[in-house]
């Protein structure tokens, strides 16, 4: 994975002195908390490949962060990560919102990228190693250490398959195994009585567009994300589901697309698996396995 020079140096300097000793494996410091994320995605090709035959790569990627546990999403953004909203209340939407773009998103507290040794990913019998980089301290600045990144494994996307991921441990946090369950891909997608395929949908009308699909059960949920712009502003709403087979994005959003100066609408949906991580030295941890569509919209 590589940041922008931009994503850099607002990581950098969001950033502050790390301490001169590493910690003992477990021993808190004055920042709020330790958090560690093992996020896999593979995104759905809705018009379907030629050859079934061969499956589509995985990426996959991990943080382990110190700092405060709000600047999550910050954090995120700062990586540009560009993963669905899992905050929202299950059945609930969120109401419109602007979309603060990734430059501002700010910390509100320094961070530390942790290092946990080396990550492998096993699946059929086959191990690979996660790549890891890190960032030296410049001008006092703390280091940090990232694994993975976009088109860092060529592992292919198995549906419903078990991928494990291990560390070796660190001085930081303790050696974890971490179980990466594969969605289902999203299937039967229909959207606002359209099914979805190369030709764009139109939310148009007045009734609740309504998302279906054929459900996968309780293991995992769906996520639906609608964005769009409106005078150079990004709007978006997020509506957040089990996986049932149904959802409903509200009503007043058609109206609000039907707006003057609406452009640039977007729609994707995610299928979402996720597992806790537990180790000493890790307050909270989690394993996300995301697949993703990404639904053509017609521009009003």
């Amino acid at each position: 994975m590589r940041l922008s020079c931009v994503q850099t140096l607002l990581l950098l300097t969001a950033t502050a002195c790390g301490p001169e000793t590493e910690p003992a494996v477990g021993e808190q410091t004055d920042l709020a908390a330790t958090y560690g994320e093992v996020v896999a995605t593979y995104l759905q090709d809705v018009g379907g490949r030629e050859d079934r035959g061969e499956a589509d790569a995985i990426d996959i990627s991990a943080r382990f962060v110190r700092g405060d546990a709000g600047d999550w999403p910050a954090v995120r953004s700062l990586l540009g990560e560009d993963l669905p909203d899992l905050d929202v209340p299950l059945e609930e939407c969120t109401r419109v919102e602007p979309s603060a773009p990734r430059q501002a998103r700010a910390l509100s507290s320094p961070v530390e990228f942790l290092d946990v040794g080396g990550l492998l990913l096993r699946t059929d019998g086959e191990e690979v190693r996660i790549p890891d980089w890190s960032f030296p301290s410049v001008y006092g600045v703390v280091s940090g250490v990232l694994y993975g990144g976009e088109g860092a494994l060529s592992t292919p996307y198995h549906p419903e398959h078990e991928y494990r991921v291990t560390s070796s441990g660190s001085s930081q946090i303790a050696p974890f195994e971490a179980s990466l369950v594969a969605p289902a891909e999203l299937t039967d997608l229909v959207v606002a009585g359209a099914e979805v395929g190369v030709e764009p949908v139109r939310l148009e009308g007045t009734a609740a567009p309504e998302i279906r699909w054929e459900p996968a059960g309780d293991a995992a949920e769906v996520v639906a994300e609608l964005s769009w712009s409106q005078f150079a502003l990004e709007q978006r709403v997020v509506c957040r589901s089990r996986d049932d087979g149904s959802l409903e994005i509200p009503a007043m959003i058609r109206a609000r697309l039907a707006d003057p100066g609406v452009s640039d609408v977007r729609l994707s949906v995610h299928r979402v698996t996720r597992t806790a991580i537990a180790a000493d030295g890790l307050d909270d941890g989690e394993a996300l396995f995301v697949v993703t569509v990404t639904v053509p919209v017609a521009t009003p």
